[in-house]
């Protein structure tokens, strides 16, 4: 019998989701179902437009809970590729290009 997985999603959730347009956007999680091979499914509604999709848990890294961005991105909560892409964005649209 295999180890339980290690919850990290709740729903209610801030997650980072896969998109083909955009590499990532912001969607919360609405409900958690099981998958196969006892992988976590996850049902999420995207940010901006409401559309609910089905993902894997493990393709849904979560949000970081800066909203401005940081100036020393080892201060970010979760260090992921979505927080890194966020985080440079964020700054950029603030004139604070630099970081490190």
């Amino acid at each position: 019998m295999a180890a339980p997985a290690t919850v990290i999603h709740t729903v209610g959730s801030k997650v980072w989701v896969p998109d083909p347009a955009d590499s990532w956007v912001k969607a919360e999680v609405q409900k958690i179902e099981d998958g196969k091979d006892g992988a976590g499914v996850l049902i999420v509604a995207l940010e901006e437009s409401g559309e609910l999709r089905r993902v894997p848990a493990s393709d849904a890294p979560l949000q970081n809970v800066e909203t401005r961005g940081v100036e020393d991105m080892t201060r970010l909560s979760y260090l992921h590729e979505p927080g890194v892409l966020w985080n440079i964005k964020s700054r950029y649209i603030f004139d604070d290009i630099y970081t490190y």
